[in-house]
């Protein structure tokens, strides 16, 4: 763009001259002559999504894909103008809207193998053994077909275990053989036959045991003799017969009697009868503990005692269960004077169901005492000991505490009872 101007000078308007009626100056447009401008390329607007384009045919979510483009042309790229730097197309994600696919079941991992051998020896013994897997890798779903191959499976293996030992066994009994006679007369005078076996049937093996049955057999007969004369003999004593009383006491002693009879044989066919004693008694000691229960008590008796609650037990005169000796008197309840270590024992009676400790394998009733008088982990006040069963039944519950229905009778217990100071 280019201007000249021009003057009203040629010449200036004089003495009422009219000014000039053309234009002044004006402006046009002058080629520079230069070389076009470059102009990069600009995108356009996008244009309308394209078809959804689905990959697959089944499937929730089944996902697709919808398409559109834009072009460089807003504006076009000229004269070594740039091209766009942005996309010209665009890709968005959609739902397919399918049903689910069909899921074919597929197998898991075998499980380990189970069972186990039973036996503990025995080179030839086998074990069956199952292992298994399941349809779920994945189960089969939306009408996909399940598995074809097999779950389960069974195999036999062998223990490996070691020989077993074999044990000897009797074959069976060879033939009776000739009959031997010691004698020379009898009715009936018999010998014997013998017959044998072996350890064989089988023979032990592998460190097993000999057979322990007998490997021979006598059986006897009759020699068909004449009746000898046959002298009287004794048979072997009888057990001693007797029994102790007392249950405590080292000096006690019984009396027993044991006897034989002549008939070992009995005298027949003019032989002469026994002429050994039959029968002999002696005297043993009963070898029973000490009696340390029977203080504190009031004196012997031998039945029966004097005194208010007093009894007779064990040939001692002493409080009754429902009492404790006091000094002097039968009480019930030691006060504030606490547990001595006297005791009283009473046969066949049981402090039932306040037992707090239980001792098993204790021999005497003076052992269960003992125990209780020992105890550190509570004052132990009433014991009871069930001398079958040799068990000690240590309680610190005293008995006169106790329901008397708990103090009960019973044929293998002894009561012991602690009394006071």
């Amino acid at each position: 763009m280019k201007s000249r101007t021009r003057t009203c000078t040629n010449p200036a308007p004089d003495k009422g001259g009219a000014n000039c009626s053309e234009s002044l100056s004006e402006t046009g447009d002058i080629n520079c002559g230069l070389s076009e401008c470059p102009i990069d390329g600009g995108v356009s607007a996008w244009g309308s999504w394209g078809t959804l384009v689905c990959s697959q045919t089944c499937g929730i979510p089944a996902t697709g894909t919808r398409t559109r483009t834009r072009s460089c042309t807003n504006p076009a790229p000229a004269h070594g103008g740039a091209d766009c730097s942005e996309s010209l197309t665009s890709t968005t994600s959609e739902n397919c809207g399918f049903s689910p696919c069909p899921v074919n079941g597929g197998v898991s991992s075998w499980s380990s193998w189970s069972g186990s051998c039973t036996q503990t020896c025995g080179t030839s013994h086998t074990v069956s053994k199952t292992r298994s897997r399941t349809c779920t890798n994945p189960s089969p779903a939306y009408g996909g077909s399940s598995c074809t191959e097999t779950l389960s499976e069974t195999s036999v293996f062998n223990c490996g275990l070691p020989s077993c030992t074999v044990d000897g066994g009797v074959s069976a009994w060879g033939s009776w053989g000739t009959l031997v006679c010691s004698e020379t007369c009898g009715v009936p005078a018999t010998g014997t036959r013998t017959r044998t076996r072996t350890c064989t049937n089988p023979a032990p093996a592998h460190g097993g045991a000999d057979c322990s049955e007998s490997l021979t057999s006598t059986t006897s007969e009759n020699c068909g003799f004449s009746p000898c004369p046959v002298n009287g003999g004794v048979s072997s004593w009888s057990s001693w017969s007797g029994a102790c009383t007392q249950t405590c006491g080292t000096s006690h002693t019984v009396s027993k009697t044991r006897s034989r009879t002549c008939t070992n044989p009995s005298p027949a066919y003019g032989g002469s009868s026994c002429t050994e004693t039959l029968s002999e008694t002696s005297v043993f000691n009963c070898g029973l503990p000490a009696c340390t229960a029977t203080a504190p008590n009031f004196g012997t008796c031998s039945s029966t005692c004097s005194g208010s609650n007093v009894v007779c037990n064990n040939g001692y005169c002493v409080c009754d269960i429902m009492y404790v000796k006091l000094g002097s008197s039968c009480v019930q309840g030691c006060g504030s004077a606490g547990y001595g270590s006297g005791f009283t024992l009473f046969n066949g009676k049981v402090l039932n169901g306040y037992n707090d400790r239980v001792v098993h394998s204790i021999q005497t009733a003076a052992a269960c005492m003992n125990l209780c008088l020992s105890e550190s982990g509570f004052t132990c006040v009433t014991a009871d000991f069930e001398h079958q069963s040799k068990t000690c039944y240590l309680s610190k519950t005293p008995w006169y505490n106790a329901p008397s229905s708990s103090a009960v009778s019973s044929t293998v217990y002894h009561q012991i009872i602690r009394n006071c100071a």
